[in-house]
């Protein structure tokens, strides 16, 4: 008997340890290097306007009265041929002076229009505003994310550059001063990355992406985490999806507090797991790679969340019987793991308004990584159990500001 524990307890082991580290090896040993679009010489100039194509900036709001100025300013300095550009701004009923503070910043803008969309949520504006779209490109933002200048250029170039390509997501950053919130932005970040080596990124940030108009048609209604979906639907339709490291986009709206993370980071987690039973079973004829690393998330975000309680046990009793083999082998998963993370920290595009400690990056440490990871396994766990009793949808409480 104690045997058959020990085989199950190292099996356990070896699952959890290829759901958060394996697949990542997996991934750093095949395929080439991720795009670097940063790196790429600026060629626009000789493509010249005409071979531009034409984008539409969808921005959804709702009661975002004291950022929307800012967010106006931002888009409509975006360098791009005015007559290739359309910015489709979609309120979903505010009740605070939004609607009307967009039309007075935006009466004298030709190519802009503000939408009112007859229904609420994130997801319902962007159905509604994508009726309206003309570009070929779609590029879309939210209120609290700064875009440099450049940003549809970049986007033109990538798309240019990577033919392949169904969605682009830009780089995006924390504008945060908690190093457990910069510790996870600046590992998802290096992971996404990793993940674009072969085009399989599994998540662009609903910040800021962009994606051909024909390879997303709609939304279902249901949908609430669009960045996850929008990068599962184009790898099903035969499309590659990237995390650039260009544009850098900062999202001045991010966690403050660690009880923020929490309820920000569930509420996530549920959206996520909703996007893996969608899309589960649907990859058959698609690439390898991709194959891996969406069952990867699979145990990632549904397996193994919910065998810690049958598994920490099963490792306890094995622990008992076989200390020796049993921590032989944890401390060679652990040595394994550290070893890998600081290759690929070092690997990383460096995060240029990361904020510092102590000549550092916020969040560098060891034991930040290690409580965030934690705090991961936690919330995976719970929303697994909790999925079904708990409701969400696209429209929820918006983080506060850096600045509030």
């Amino acid at each position: 008997m104690n045997e058959i524990v020990l085989v199950a307890a190292l099996a356990w082991l070896l699952l959890c340890f290829w759901a958060y580290q394996g697949v990542f090896f997996y991934l750093a040993r095949s395929g080439a290097d991720a795009p670097s679009i940063a790196a790429l010489p600026d060629e626009l100039d000789e493509l010249g306007e005409q071979e531009l194509p034409s984008i539409t900036v969808l921005v959804p709001c709702y009661e975002e009265r004291e950022i929307i100025a800012e967010k106006v300013a931002n888009t409509l300095a975006l360098q791009y041929p005015a007559d290739k550009l359309e910015i489709l701004w979609c309120d979903g009923g505010s009740s605070d002076g939004t609607v009307e503070k967009l039309e007075q910043l935006t009466a004298d803008c030709a190519h802009s229009l503000v939408l009112r969309s007859p229904q609420r949520g994130k997801t319902q504006q962007l159905r509604y505003a994508l009726e309206q779209a003309k570009g070929s490109i779609i590029v879309q933002t939210d209120c609290d994310a700064e875009l440099p200048a450049d940003a549809l250029l970049v986007f033109a170039r990538a798309f240019e550059q990577l033919p392949d390509a169904g969605v682009l997501g830009a780089w995006v950053e924390p504008k945060t001063d908690l190093a457990e919130e910069a510790a996870f932005w600046r590992d998802q970040n290096a992971l996404r990355r990793l993940e674009s080596r072969g085009g399989v990124s599994s998540v662009v940030i609903a910040a800021c992406y962009a994606y051909k108009r024909e390879a997303l048609t709609s939304l279902p209604p249901d949908v609430i985490a669009d960045d996850v979906h929008i990068a599962f639907l184009c790898q099903k339709e035969g499309y590659a999806s990237y995390y650039l490291d260009a544009p850098r986009v900062l999202e001045v709206r991010a966690a403050q507090e660690v009880a923020s993370i929490w309820r920000h980071k569930f509420r996530k987690a549920h959206a996520n797991l909703r996007e893996l039973a969608r899309f589960a079973g649907r990859y058959g004829d698609t690439r390898l790679r991709w194959r891996v690393v969406f069952y990867s998330k699979f145990l990632q975000s549904w397996v193994v969340p919910l065998s810690l309680p049958l598994g920490l046990p099963v490792l306890a009793w094995a622990t008992l019987c076989y200390p020796l083999v049993v921590g032989a082998t944890i401390a060679a998963l652990a040595l394994t793991t550290i070893g890998f993370s600081k290759q690929l920290a070092s690997s990383a595009p460096r995060q240029e308004s990361a904020p510092q400690q102590d000549g550092a990056p916020l969040g560098g440490g060891m034991l930040t990584q290690l409580k965030m990871f934690a705090m991961t396994i936690l919330l995976l766990a719970a929303a697994g159990i909790s999925y079904p009793w708990t409701k969400h949808d696209s429209s929820f409480k918006k983080l506060p500001s850096a600045s509030q």
